[in-house]
């Protein structure tokens, strides 16, 4: 049994180094990404002010695309123009390097922080949420990671590319079922507020066949589709009598509803899905950090 407990901690201890690793370079990431985007500002303002048209600077930041072509030295190396919302943003060789490794970096972490839980499970209930929450979180970096290393390497194979990331985008709905999973089956949940331990898992699988038929078809209905998956839950979880944990809950999704504005800033932020990654994964710390403390470990 000391054994085990010494297992437990070892494990324990990896996770969180690799965490705080994730988090320094995270936020070497996001610094980074502000400097040029600050440096993009500053280069059009002065472009602006050098033509005599200074009173035009708001707009300017608006027409940020057409700074690539002005400034190709620095624009186009780490960021293409923006296209049309019909048509899928194509990441500068930069770009598809940020995009891997910012989910990358996580496969481990997620799998050993998967494992931390199920070793901690004192029953069948939490075995299975951690079997499926650990399921949910590594899948979501894999599947990221694999598909922009797909779009990177050999985007030239363009139907190998799109299954891939229909891959992606249905593994978020899994994500999001999986991250509410341990809340609902191990909290005391009302009469009818029960019911939505099998709903969201619906809910994922109607995303996921949208997904399959409709893929970048209708972006928008599909980003309300995660929309919807991340706050119906959580209407049900605010609801509960425990109310330990939800202050990191609530961090968490500020991080994921932040995010999204870099979500839609291809082309016109430098990294901007690199920057996406990064708060996906800092609201992904946060709730693991949430389960691991409330749901694991309450004694403590």
């Amino acid at each position: 049994m000391a054994e085990f407990s010494s297992i437990l901690v070892v494990f324990s201890s990896i996770l969180v180094v690799f965490s705080s690793i994730q988090v320094v370079f995270s936020s070497i990431q996001v610094v980074f990404s502000s400097i040029l985007v600050v440096f993009s500002s500053i280069l059009v303002v002065c472009s602006r002010f050098m033509n005599g048209r200074v009173q035009q600077y708001p707009g300017c930041v608006q027409q940020y695309p057409g700074c690539v072509q002005q400034y190709p030295g620095v624009f186009s190396r780490f960021m293409n123009g923006r296209v049309p919302s019909s048509k899928r943003y194509r990441p500068t060789d930069y770009e598809h390097a940020a995009n891997c490794a910012t989910h990358g970096l996580w496969i481990i972490p997620s799998l050993v922080g998967g494992s931390v839980l199920y070793f901690l499970s004192v029953d069948q209930w939490q075995a299975a949420a951690a079997w499926l929450y650990g399921a949910g979180l590594s899948g979501l970096f894999i599947s990221s990671t694999l598909f922009h290393t797909v779009a990177w390497k050999i985007r030239h194979l363009r139907i190998v590319e799109q299954r891939f990331h229909m891959c992606d985008r249905m593994a978020i709905y899994f994500f999001i079922a999986a991250s509410y999973t341990p809340w609902l089956m191990l909290r005391e949940l009302g009469p009818w507020s029960c019911h939505m331990r099998w709903i969201i898992w619906i809910m994922a699988v109607i995303g996921s066949t949208y997904v399959f038929y409709f893929h970048e078809r209708y972006k928008l209905v599909e980003l309300l589709g995660y929309v919807a998956m991340g706050a119906g839950p959580a209407l049900v979880i605010l609801s509960m009598a425990d109310t330990a944990g939800l202050c990191e809950l609530a961090v968490g999704g500020i991080f994921y509803v932040v995010g999204v504005a870099f979500f839609k800033s291809d082309g016109v932020v430098p990294f901007a899905h690199a920057i996406w990654h990064l708060f996906v994964a800092m609201g992904a710390a946060t709730h693991y950090y949430a389960i691991w403390r409330h749901l694991y470990t309450p004694g403590h």
